[in-house]
């Protein structure tokens, strides 16, 4: 096969790699593109093998391993959850087990007759699971399955499932001044999402907010009734 290089873009104005000036040139960019674009996809081969789970991986504390599978779920494209930890008198984690999702069925409601509009079915009984075992002051990987019996989600969206979105700590002192000004939510989520390129780039959803305005609100509430107790008790004592 004898290669040739085009003029002007046009595959009918094409000459031989070896009468072209560019010859030589072109030949050495196709080889260091095709090297580097090796290279880029032996890394991106590691990074993948590096953050899939192994039987035996040691993890210092619960925390070390749920962040783990927590990011494992978020290149691989499937939501997480905890399903169970066992605990020693002392404190200690004996054993624990991180699942997707989607893992189990769920139960059939007694009313469920009742229901209207009831919500449609989002787990599918899938198997993934990733089991910890305490030795010698360690939790060591004792469990691990990976087939998905359902479909993954983009590496590109995996940020907005339910158990990848967070809002920052930047974002929660944008929605506290926002509520505080009179702001509506919709209006300071549209806002907020135009800062940041459309709402995908946000990290949070407009529920997100919502809770975490509620839960704002009653922390101070239960504040306020915590020291108007003090204060009645207070004045009955003197």
């Amino acid at each position: 096969m004898k290669l040739r290089c085009s003029v002007f873009g046009s595959p009918r104005l094409s000459l031989p790699v070896s009468k072209c000036y560019f010859g030589p040139l072109l030949l050495q960019v196709f080889f260091f593109v095709q090297f580097f674009v090796g290279v880029f996809i032996f890394n991106c081969f590691l990074s993948c093998a590096d953050c899939k789970p192994k039987l035996g991986m040691v993890f210092d504390s619960r925390e070390d391993a749920w962040m783990f599978w927590l990011n494992y779920g978020k290149k691989v494209g499937f939501g997480v959850r905890r399903e169970y930890c066992h605990t020693k008198k002392d404190g200690s984690v004996s054993s624990c087990r991180f699942v997707c999702c989607k893992e189990d069925v769920r139960k059939v409601d007694k009313q469920y007759y009742k229901i209207v509009n009831p919500r449609p079915e989002t787990r599918t009984n899938c198997q993934v699971r990733l089991g910890l075992k305490q030795k010698d002051g360690k939790l060591v990987v004792h469990d691990f399955l990976e087939e998905h019996n359902h479909i993954l989600h983009l590496q590109e969206t995996s940020h907005m499932l339910p158990s990848q979105r967070k809002v920052l700590e930047v974002q929660s002192h944008q929605i506290e001044l926002a509520d505080d000004a009179g702001l509506q939510q919709k209006k300071s989520f549209e806002l907020m999402s135009k800062q940041v390129g459309g709402r995908s780039n946000l990290g949070y959803t407009r529920l997100d907010q919502k809770n975490y305005l509620r839960k704002k609100k009653a922390k101070k509430f239960v504040t306020w009734g915590s020291w108007l107790y003090i204060a009645i008790l207070s004045e009955k004592v003197s």
